[in-house]
């Protein structure tokens, strides 16, 4: 909250910073307020008089915006509402907007606290950071299709969103917000990026297949956001994204997305359950950090880099498991989790960790490693000291392949054999190398047999 507070008033410093907040002319409007107005390429825009003592609250009651107006003796038509437009007009209680504007600038109503309505046109295609900023008296928002950016915060603790039915098919095809308790929520197929849209009461949220991104502090503090899931057309998620999102129990994560970003879950305090694709190649600093509903997590084999303090103060994590991919484990990544008493690494070397990656992790904690890797870990600080008892997963069973039903793969005194297939078969190391199949260490090993496309893994005890 004080970030965002702090960053809106440097952006307000700034523009305050000009000798004078010009305009060109001003008129009244259909509602009876004066308004003021530049013209700049031929098109009005709506502009605040200026910052100086008493500018605040200079627009009052229900006001409606004209579609043009006159200027000197030519017509001209509204299409911006520009930047701090209306900010801090803590008495304007609703807002018509006109067709024919085509963007709400940053600012544009922030602090408006007494808006209980507004309406936004067809024509409006981008909304601007901080828009609607603490506007938490809106009881009544929809956001067209024809709208493609939303900033950062624009409708940062707009507290009351109601999803009425179903928006399929509906003539504005958007995002039908202000939700109290009933329903889901849906968000327009026209929506690219989502920016900080606050859902201050109930429900789950059901993103579409055309979203690309959800960008930092999309859902910032929603604290009744119960579940989501993330499509697989979704690349990113970023910073902050679901940040203090303290009824968000469970997330889905669809197969598209290749990064987690920093604090993306931290203080979601009861977070059940995580689904982490194989998609995903890294895991942000602090991205579940303070998670302490999480019982258990699978990092996948795609993830190279789990970040600092990712999964710090997890205390209710009983059981974790790290892919084969893993190379580096931050600081403080699992520091205080108290609860865990299997710790998974299928990393045939040990990552790197740092002293105080495990710290306060109990020292009853098994850790289980690939087989023939005990030395590996035994060799390697923190992993030596902070887990005094470590197993070897020497299962001979390997990975069963449908393809190749009814094929019997075994080891003999060291040598790895094939029934129930005339086709001859190649042994490879975890690495990917051919290896002489006889007198095998203990390890695990890929079986490729004849033109076969399916592998087994083999481990030999």
């Amino acid at each position: 909250m004080k970030k965002q507070l702090f960053l809106l008033a440097a952006i307000l410093a700034m523009a305050s910073s000009t000798p004078a907040w010009a305009y060109d002319f001003s008129a009244v409007a259909p509602s009876g307020q004066t308004l003021y107005y530049n013209i700049v390429d031929g098109h009005a825009e709506v502009v605040h008089p200026g910052f100086s003592s008493g500018y605040n609250n200079y627009v009052t009651g229900n006001l409606v915006i004209p579609a043009s107006v006159i200027y000197g003796t030519y017509p001209y038509p509204v299409t911006s509402i520009d930047y701090y437009a209306f900010y801090q007009c803590t008495h304007l209680t609703s807002v018509t907007i006109p067709d024919g504007v085509t963007s709400i600038d940053s600012g544009a109503f922030a602090y408006c606290t007494g808006l209980t309505s507004v309406n936004i046109p067809s024509s409006v295609t981008s909304i601007g950071i901080y828009a609607f900023y603490e506007c938490d008296g809106l009881n009544f928002v929809i956001i067209p299709n024809s709208v493609t950016t939303i900033g950062e915060n624009a409708f940062y603790n707009v507290l009351h969103i109601e999803y009425h039915g179903s928006a399929t098919g509906s003539p504005w095809g958007a995002i039908y917000m202000n939700g109290v308790t009933d329903g889901d929520f849906i968000f327009s197929d026209a929506t690219k990026h989502f920016l900080c849209l606050y859902i201050g009461t109930g429900g789950n949220v059901s993103i579409p297949s055309t979203v690309d991104t959800i960008g930092v502090y999309a859902f910032h503090e929603c604290y009744g956001l119960t579940s989501v899931t993330i499509p697989n057309s979704v690349t990113s998620i970023g910073s902050f994204a679901f940040v203090l999102c303290t009824g968000l129990t469970s997330v889905t994560i669809g197969s598209g997305v290749t990064s987690i970003g920093s604090f993306a879950f931290h203080g979601c305090t009861r977070l059940t359950s995580v689904t982490i694709p194989n998609s995903v190649t890294s895991i942000g600093k602090r991205s579940f950090c303070y998670c302490s509903g999480l019982t258990s997590v699978t990092i996948p084999n795609s993830v190279t880099s789990i970040g600092w303090a990712a999964f710090e103060n997890c205390t209710h994590l009983t059981s974790v498991s790290i892919g084969s991919g893993v190379t580096s484990i931050g600081e403080r990544a699992f520091y205080n989790c108290s609860s865990i008493h299997d710790f998974i690494s299928k990393a045939v070397y040990p990552p790197t960790a740092q002293s105080n990656t495990f710290d306060n992790v109990p020292a009853d904690c098994t850790l289980t490693v690939p087989c023939g890797s005990v030395p590996h870990y035994e060799a390697a600080e923190p992993w030596n000291t902070r887990f005094p008892q470590k197993e070897e997963d020497c299962n001979t069973e390997g990975i069963s392949d449908v393809e190749a039903a009814g094929i019997l793969v075994q080891v003999e005194n060291g040598r790895i054999t094939v029934e129930g297939s005339d086709e001859e078969y190649v042994v490879y190391d975890i690495m990917g190398h051919m290896v002489r199949n006889e007198s095998l260490p203990a390890g695990v090993y890929l079986v490729k047999i004849g033109t076969l496309p399916a592998r087994r893994v083999v481990v030999i005890r």
